[in-house]
């Protein structure tokens, strides 16, 4: 029985949609770079939802991006070095800080 749905899955539309992302991500990489734009896809996305969400917090930034908190403190970093982002305190709740 696995191996039967094994093979319904290599035969399935599933690879497809992961080799055709694969293939999207790649393209969105290349663009930038031949841009000269200085950021990752993935870079991209965080500044794009801090552009739509201004005074977002760094729990719904990891939340809406998809990344553990770990790695979206290492992007952030990253991105303020860069000059594309600031940090700053949440006046509501000083234990938050906002992008």
């Amino acid at each position: 029985m696995k191996e039967k749905s094994f093979k319904e899955f290599k035969t399935s539309l599933g690879p497809w949609i992961g080799r055709t992302m694969k293939l999207i991500d790649y393209k969105i990489e290349e663009v930038l770079s031949e841009n000269d734009v200085d950021l990752s896809k993935m870079q991209f996305i965080i500044l794009k939802n801090v552009q739509e969400n201004e005074g977002i917090s760094q729990n719904d930034l990891a939340f809406f991006s998809k990344r553990d908190k770990s790695s979206l403190t290492r992007m952030i970093n990253t991105l303020i070095k860069k000059g594309y982002i600031t940090k700053c305190c949440s006046k509501e709740d000083k234990r938050k800080e906002s992008k």
